[in-house]
């Protein structure tokens, strides 16, 4: 895996390859940010329902925050 800041003239089709791991700006929200992972068209976040303290992890369609990190394989 390698890593890359993200920058405003990137296109969304970098970050939308499977097994990308995203992290997405802090917010009201997610006040540290938060890491999602894309698989098979949509965002695995592991604490969907964040602030719940009972974590939940489930899927969504879209991120829920602006990219600001992207982890990806080597290929």
């Amino acid at each position: 895996y390698s890593w890359k800041k993200l920058e405003k003239k990137d296109s969304m089709d970098i970050i939308n390859k499977d097994l990308s791991i995203v992290f997405i700006d802090k917010s009201s929200k997610y006040p540290f940010g938060h890491f999602l992972t894309k698989y098979k068209d949509v965002w695995m976040d592991p604490w969907i329902n964040l602030p719940d303290s009972q974590m939940v992890a489930g899927f969504r369609k879209e991120l829920p925050g602006k990219p600001t990190y992207l982890v990806f394989p080597n290929n």
